[in-house]
């Protein structure tokens, strides 16, 4: 895994590259979609803009193979890698302050009427850090007093379901399918 003190290696550079053309991508074009992503987002923080990926396929296509041996070798000590039909909103948050992150969310299903609205609202919060000309998000606290946040993050989404709702996420995800 890389860490901020040690730079990536050559040879885990090439690894991680024959692992991600080995891979049943659709096409060449979204391996290199998924590649880029993975690059990227160590540095979203310093990025105007922060695209989105969601990454489909049917069940054992490899998309949680390509978290495990692409995205995390990459990002792994800033990766938030997170239950997307479980994580709420406000836990993210909390994780994340004021601080950026690549943020995986693996297993982000609709299958349920729940999973559907945490998928939406995961969808929302991601809606709002792709551009550094989002407006800034403010929260109450129990105690009276607010917060007021911009995240700049970077999200990538796993799941068998490829259906994005609203026009405003599909114009910001890159959507990336597996065979």
């Amino acid at each position: 895994f890389a860490s901020h003190d040690t730079p990536i290696s050559t040879d885990l550079i090439t690894q991680i590259k024959d692992i991600i053309l080995s891979l049943s991508f659709e096409t060449v074009t979204d391996a290199v979609r998924c590649m880029s992503w993975s690059v990227l987002a160590p540095f979203c923080g310093a990025l105007p803009f922060r695209p989105a990926i969601l990454l489909t396929g049917p069940s054992s296509s490899g998309k949680t193979t390509v978290a495990t041996h692409v995205k995390n070798p990459i990002s792994a000590k800033d990766n938030l890698w997170l239950n997307g039909a479980e994580t709420t909103p406000a836990y993210l948050r909390s994780q994340i302050k004021d601080d950026t992150h690549p943020v995986v969310f693996d297993e982000t299903e609709a299958d349920t009427e729940k999973k559907r609205l945490n998928k939406a609202e995961l969808l929302t919060v991601m809606r709002a850090s792709t551009s550094d000309e989002a407006p800034n998000t403010g929260k109450g606290k129990q105690d009276g007093s607010g917060v007021t946040y911009k995240m700049r993050c970077m999200f990538c989404f796993l799941g068998i379901d490829p259906t994005v709702e609203k026009i405003a996420d599909a114009n910001r995800i890159f959507q990336i399918n597996m065979v």
